[in-house]
């Protein structure tokens, strides 16, 4: 019986599938792993309408808020 459970537990070792976690990622283009993003809070109406807004017309609520944001910056010169 030792020799079976032996097999087994063999067996399950070898059998061990490689999962996104083993590699490195690769810097994306919107990837929050690699850049130097920062959350923030946001409230939650404007989450919702910006959450509404992608849905209908695609992208992601990250990109939009970044250029919100960018346009804001260069709109009230602050550097």
């Amino acid at each position: 019986m030792a020799t079976n459970l032996d097999n087994f537990f063999k067996q399950k070792v070898q059998e061990k599938k490689e999962t996104p976690f083993d590699k490195p990622v690769g810097k994306k283009a919107n990837s929050l792993t690699k850049d130097n993003a920062k959350p923030v809070k946001l409230r939650g109406d404007l989450h919702y309408t910006l959450k509404n807004y992608t849905a209908k017309n695609g992208g992601n609520i990250r990109e939009i808020v970044d250029k919100a944001v960018s346009e804001y910056i260069e709109k009230n010169n602050i550097n």
